[in-house]
Formats: structure tokens, C-alpha cells, sequence
């Protein structure tokens, strides 16, 4: 991918993250508009709410919806062109004022100019105060220090920009004005269904990049809707009836191919949620939710559908099947219902769901594609095959991108190229001595993973976290542990009695399946499994699969303690036979407080009976301090770094040197 194709990329995911964050805010407006439609059809309003209360309330998703758009923009956007964040969404915020006191004469202009200003100024806004922030950054190094480098790198940026955005207001303004012209002339010069159509699908173009489209087709063509296409039907109420069914794109038909076709559980979740107000029309929670807007794979249906129905339902309706009576019939009535309501036929009732089930049969095949772009099922598969371990991995280890969709964008991408590379190289094991301070001899290894590129280099485990966050850590635990039972093979049949040492992630604890597997594989063997202090903490199916690993003579390690979640009042009840203390405190001890602290974090732990292992040791100095220390084993640089299989059983095989060079480990 080219540089240019990365950012626009990012520049897309920060839009539809913009979007995503605006899902309460959709989810509130569409509320909104049920119980306010609701009142005024089902409740006498003049002995209950005054109409004009009625009318005030139905203009709050209106007002709440640029001042939401215009911060939720400018702040992901801050970060797209690496500026302050707060900075630029009080500039857009500023900008979106300014641009409203001063074109935002008439109610239709209000709205159009301030979605306008919302999508276009702040934008352009926020790329001149990158620029002029990067430029006034590399002039301040040179003559402002101190407390004047903040004011002059961003309060003068802030300010100048400002300024700008406020004489570009009305420039900008003609300059939209002189296009839509442009675009109404043509538009209204086109005739009849022709012109509807292409209104229509110029309507859905705009909700596609975040806009009500068909509030600014309204505005922009000041078209009417109001003539009949046939007696009694007017293009307004043909367009709400057969091609907005469930809001714009037919989005109902977008909920029930989810439901039906899609397993990512984010996408259900979102279609168990819309799928209510889609009922009404109202399709804000699933085109933001979704995410629908500049989501490629689904533009095509999101235009095909209306256009299908549109086809359909014109020529039905010329040729006099039904007919119409004129009867008033709001916009959210139900699919079905207001077929029924317009023709008293319940055949209409029956072509309505004909075409339903037409739009959700275009969605189906673009929401299985989309759906696998979205699920890590796909990716796990990849990584399951190169790592060679068949069907081991189960569906218990079906792991999904859920939670945030924000989060899913980003990382489904990283863990994409993760995989990419992993197929391109090798996982391979080396294994990091640890000195036995009492026998003064290697006594045991930690396997730790590493890549080896296609050019022969060995790298560290880079990809970890994202393949953590992504729910492949079983995948690539199991793989460890298979490739340790190899190794382990290898060192029995050369004499070695070395102990290894394996690093779990807690997820693979809470597996049942796969605390089998250790327990099936390790249950003889001369192993200890590590496992982070929060692991201990992770819920009753961890605790309980701690318990059976420790019935079965398996030994337990606390790795990393002091790394942040450590709790010194859990010591009296860890289930562990070692402790491995976190290089964090030893970087710590070139203070007398620091040093105090390994002290008595070193001695509580031998006093409890555990065995103490110094993780990070680097320098002889360090490696002194921790022998006084009372620690049982050292393990880091100053002794060895990680090594391949064979030399890790050399070096045990060696006496402990008096001392080691850091320099001449290898990577860690």
C-alpha cells in the first residue's frame, strides 16, 4: 500500500469513527422522533401537550446533531493531522459559530450551511493549523524556551487559523451556492421519473458520506415532491413507501440479512438495536451503528436496493393494480401498514414484502462478505493453518472482534497484517537461561517467541498485542506449548534435566479445552507455567482451572509481580511455588527508597516460602545487588539473552562466569 492509499485509508477510518461515536446521539434523536410522531397520532394533543411544544421538542435532533458532528470530526481528525485534540475542536467549534451567525439566515440555509461547515471548514481548518503549528514549532526552537514556547506553538496558531476560517466563510459559502445552482439547474431540467430516480440516488450518495440527504437534495434542488405519480400517490409518499423502507438504502432489509446471514456479533448487536426503529423508518442507529457511511463494501447495495424497488414498484403501480385514495398517512408508519393505509388492499400489504424480501436478498451476499472482513474467524483460520495445528484449536477459540466498532476498524486491519507477515516468515522458540544462585548453574529456560524474517533476521514478538487484543493468544499459547514438548523431547534424549518455563496468557487459563491439553501433555513433565498476577484474578472459570492444573502436579509461577496490579496481601494465598519479581522495581534500586523496596518485596516473598526469581538483571552491579538480595534464581541480559534451543543447553551445560557482558547477549 502507497503512502498515499495508507493515509486516505486512515483518513476514511477517522471519518467513520467520527460517525460511530455519534451512535448515542443517533439513538437519541431517533427516540425522539418515535414519541413525538407517537404523541401526535395516538393522543389528543391540544388537552395534553401543546402542538407548539410538540413542534419545539421535534427540532432538538436538529440542533444537537451539527454541534455533535462538528466535535466528533474535529476530534478524530486532530489526530489524523497530529494536532491537539482540544485545540481542534474548539477551532471547529469556533469555525461552526462563526459560519452560522453568518450565513445561516434562512431555517433551510441554517441547516444546509451548517452541515456545510461541518464537514468542510473544519476539515480545511485543522489541515492549515497542522501546518502553521509545525511551522511555527521549528521557528519557536530557535528564539522562544521555556513557558513562551507553549503560547507561540499553539495559542498563535489557534488564533491566525481562526482568523482565516472566519474570511474564508463567505468565500466558501458563494462557492457551494454557485455549485448547488449548478446541480438544481440540471437536476430540475431533467423530467418526470428520470429525474426522480436520479434525486433519489444522488439523496443516498449524500447519506453515504454522513448527511441527511434528503433534507440537501430538498435544499439544493428545492424540489417538489408533491405531484402525483398516480392518482392519489405523490412522489414524496412513492419515495417513503417503497423506497424507504425502514429509513434510507431500505435498511430494514439491511437488519434482517444481518440477522439472518451475518455470525460477527457487533453487527447483530447493532441489528438487534436498529432494527426497532428501522420498523419506523428511521435508519440513523443502523447507518451509524453499522457503519453504513464510507463503508465500500456496502455502497453497492445501499444504492442497488432503492434503485431495484424503485424499478419494481413503478412499473406495478402503472399498470393499475392498485389504487390509491389519498388518505394521509405519516412517514413512520410501518412497512405494511402504510401500504394498507394508502390502498385498503392487503395484496399491497403482500407486494410490500415482496420487496423486502427482494432488498434483503441484495444485502444478503455483501453482508456475508462484509461480516468476514469484520470477524477475526477468517484471520484465526490463516494463523491456525501456518502454525500447523489442524483442528485443535476448537470453536471454543471462535474469538470476535466485539466491543468498540472503532476498535474493530483499526485493529482488524493490524491483525491482518500480522498474520500477512507471520506467513511470510517463522515463529520460531528460543529459550533464556535463568542462574541457579545456589547450585551456580543454569538450571532452567524460559521459552520466549521470536520471528525470523525471510532474510534470515530474528525480531521480538512485535505482533503480540495486537494478536492478544485480536483473541488469537490460545492459538499461538498452544502453539508454544507444542513446540515445547518438541524441544523438551530433544533435551531428554542429549541428558538434560533443564526445567522450562512457559509464559501463558490468562485467556488460555480460562480455556477448559486447553487446560486439558496441559494437563494431558504436562502433567509428567518438569515445567512451570508463568502467569501474570491479574490472572489470578480473572473470574471463577480461571481459579477453577487453576485449581486442576494444580491437582494434576503442575507447577505455578507470578510473572511480573510489582508490574502494576500487584497486591502483596494476595502472597498469603497464590497457589504459585515462584514468584519472578518485574524488572520495573529493579530499574528502581539506583535509590535508597528503590533499593529499600526490592529489599523487602524480595525478603517478604522468600519469608512466605516462594521461591524469588530477578527478572531484567543487566549490569553486574545489578546482578550483585540481587545475590545480597536473597533471590533464588537471576534471569536477564547481564547472564544471557534468549537463545536457540541448542546453545541454551550449552550454556547450561557451562559453569557460571564470575561476569557477562551485556553488550554480547543477544535480544531479549
Amino acid at each position: 500500500m502507497t503512502l498515499f492509499a495508507r493515509r486516505v485509508s486512515e483518513f476514511r477510518i477517522c471519518v467513520q469513527e467520527a460517525f460511530l461515536s455519534l451512535l448515542p446521539v443517533a439513538l437519541l434523536s431517533s427516540i425522539i422522533i418515535v414519541l413525538i410522531n407517537g404523541l401526535n397520532i395516538f393522543l389528543p394533543n391540544q388537552y395534553l401537550i401543546p402542538d407548539t411544544l410538540l413542534v419545539e421538542a421535534g427540532k432538538i435532533p436538529a440542533l444537537i446533531y451539527p454541534l455533535a458532528l462538528t466535535a466528533a470530526l474535529s476530534y478524530y481528525l486532530s489526530g489524523f493531522f497530529e494536532v491537539d485534540r482540544v485545540s481542534g475542536v474548539l477551532l471547529a467549534l469556533t469555525t461552526y459559530l462563526m459560519a452560522q451567525q453568518l450565513v445561516g439566515n434562512g431555517a433551510q440555509e441554517t441547516s444546509f450551511n451548517a452541515s456545510l461547515t461541518v464537514m468542510i471548514l473544519p476539515i480545511l481548518m485543522l489541515r492549515i493549523f497542522a501546518t502553521m503549528s509545525r511551522l511555527l514549532r521549528s521557528v519557536a526552537r530557535q528564539y522562544a524556551q521555556g513557558a513562551v514556547f507553549q503560547p507561540v506553538t499553539l495559542i498563535v496558531p489557534l488564533t491566525l487559523t481562526t482568523l482565516i476560517g472566519a474570511a474564508l466563510i463567505y468565500p466558501l459559502y458563494h462557492l457551494v451556492e454557485a455549485l448547488t445552482q449548478g446541480i438544481a439547474y440540471v437536476l430540475n431540467a431533467i423530467p418526470g421519473t428520470l429525474g426522480v430516480a436520479i434525486w433519489s440516488t444522488l439523496a443516498h450518495l449524500i447519506w453515504f458520506v454522513g448527511f441527511h440527504g434528503t433534507n440537501v437534495m430538498s435544499m439544493i434542488t428545492g424540489g417538489d415532491l408533491q405531484s402525483d405519480i398516480i392518482p392519489g400517490l405523490t412522489w414524496q409518499k412513492f419515495l417513503e413507501v417503497f423506497i424507504g423502507m425502514g429509513g434510507v438504502g431500505s435498511v430494514l432489509g439491511l437488519a434482517l440479512a444481518i440477522l439472518l446471514t451475518a455470525k460477527d456479533r457487533y453487527m447483530r448487536a447493532v441489528a438487534y438495536l436498529g432494527l426497532p426503529f428501522a420498523l419506523f423508518n428511521i435508519s440513523e442507529v443502523l447507518i451509524f451503528g453499522i457503519p453504513i457511511i464510507l463503508n465500500r463494501v456496502l455502497l453497492i447495495p445501499f444504492l442497488l436496493a432503492p434503485i431495484v424497488n424503485f424499478t419494481i414498484a413503478y412499473g406495478v403501480l402503472k399498470l393499475g393494480i392498485f389504487e390509491f385514495g389519498g388518505a394521509s398517512v405519516p412517514w413512520v408508519a410501518p412497512v405494511g401498514l402504510n401500504g394498507y393505509l394508502l390502498t385498503g388492499s392487503s395484496y399491497m400489504v403482500l407486494f410490500q414484502l415482496f420487496l423486502l424480501a427482494t432488498t434483503t436478498a441484495i444485502y444478503a451476499p455483501f453482508v456475508c462478505r462484509y461480516s468476514r472482513t469484520q470477524s477475526s474467524t477468517e484471520l484465526r483460520e490463516a494463523l491456525r493453518a501456518k502454525l500447523h495445528l489442524g483442528d485443535a484449536i476448537g470453536s471454543d477459540y471462535s474469538q470476535k472482534f466485539y466491543g468498540a466498532q472503532s476498535f474493530i476498524l483499526r485493529s482488524h486491519r493490524e491483525t491482518r497484517q500480522v498474520v500477512e507477515d507471520l506467513r511470510r516468515s517463522d515463529l520460531v522458540l528460543h529459550y533464556q537461561p535463568k542462574l541457579d544462585l545456589r547450585a551456580n548453574t543454569c538450571t532452567s529456560v524460559e521459552a520466549l517467541l521470536r520471528i525470523q524474517m525471510q532474510d534470515g533476521t530474528v525480531e521480538g514478538p512485535y505482533f503480540l498485542d495486537t494478536l492478544e487484543k485480536a483473541g488469537f493468544s490460545v492459538i499461538l499459547d498452544r502453539w508454544v506449548c507444542d513446540r515445547v514438548l518438541e524441544d523438551m523431547s530433544r533435551a531428554d534424549t542429549l541428558g538434560s534435566d533443564l526445567t522450562f518455563s512457559i509464559n501463558l496468557n490468562p485467556e488460555s487459563f480460562a480455556d477448559s479445552e486447553f487446560v486439558d491439553y496441559l494437563i494431558q501433555k504436562f502433567a509428567s513433565k518438569n515445567v512451570v507455567f508463568e502467569i501474570i498476577e491479574r490472572g489470578f484474578i480473572g473470574g471463577s472459570g480461571i481459579t477453577k482451572n487453576i485449581k486442576k492444573l494444580l491437582a494434576a502436579g503442575i507447577r505455578l509461577s507470578v510473572d511480573d509481580f510489582g508490574a502494576g496490579y500487584s497486591n502483596l496481601g494476595r502472597l498469603t494465598t497464590l497457589p504459585v511455588d515462584e514468584i519472578k519479581i518485574d524488572k520495573s522495581l529493579l530499574a528502581k534500586v539506583d535509590t535508597q527508597k528503590g533499593r529499600k523496596l526490592y529489599e523487602t518485596v524480595t525478603g517478604l516473598c522468600r519469608d512466605l516460602g516462594y521461591r524469588v526469581v530477578a527478572e531484567g538483571v543487566e549490569t553486574r552491579s545489578e546482578f550483585e545487588f540481587t545475590k545480597t538480595c536473597g533471590v533464588t534464581e537471576i534471569q536477564g541480559w547481564y547472564i544471557a539473552g534468549a537463545l536457540p534451543l541448542s546453545e541454551a543447553l550449552a550454556f547450561a551445560r557451562t559453569p557460571a562466569p564470575s561476569s557477562t557482558s551485556a553488550e554480547t547477549a543477544q535480544l531479549v
